[in-house]
């Protein structure tokens, strides 16, 4: 993704939703939303590398070069995505 949309800043790839675990931003699903998965040919497992049921929560992080996160948007309804522009004004005032 940030090669081809040739981002300046880094982006995080989380392995294992490590990073998002310790942020509790992780959520496991429910047997019937993994027979729904398996039933739609949605192979998670496959797709993660690993044998968790895990997916993490649709997220946007500011955080300032000194590691701090200045501003989160997170909801448990993954339809529901934050506008871009409250995050471009957070990274402005970081200037």
């Amino acid at each position: 993704m940030k090669r081809r949309h040739r981002l300046a800043f880094p982006v995080l790839h989380d392995q294992d939703n490590t990073y998002a675990k310790s942020l509790s931003l992780v959520y496991t699903l429910t047997d019937d939303l993994r027979e729904l998965f398996a039933g739609s040919g949605i192979d998670l497992p496959g797709n993660h590398g690993n044998d968790a049921w895990e997916l993490p929560l649709a997220t946007r992080l500011v955080v300032d070069k000194g590691g701090i996160i200045r501003s989160v948007d997170a909801d448990p309804d993954y339809t529901l995505r934050p506008e871009p522009e409250a995050s471009i004004e957070v990274l402005r005032s970081l200037g």
